[in-house]
């Protein structure tokens, strides 16, 4: 059996494409789509998790609101 190839990259930007699309039609409805994010304490790999996390949706014209807490924080707070 013969693998099939598969683009990696042009399926991303398809993804993309959709979920760009789906973002505008929610604005036409009044709903502006948004991504929120909570990063507690400063671990560097969680950072740059949250931060392509924005990039992407910037892409697609969502919005983001970030919320960095310290890493004392307890649960009740």
């Amino acid at each position: 059996m013969a693998g099939i190839k598969i683009d990696g990259k042009i399926i991303a930007q398809s993804v993309k494409d959709r979920v760009k699309k789906a973002a505008e039609e929610l604005r036409t409805q009044g709903i502006d789509p948004c991504l929120a994010t909570i990063l507690i304490g400063d671990n560097p790999a969680s950072a740059t998790y949250v931060r392509n996390k924005h990039k992407a949706c910037q892409e697609v014209g969502i919005a983001t609101k970030d919320h960095k807490l310290d890493a004392k924080i307890t649960q009740s707070e």
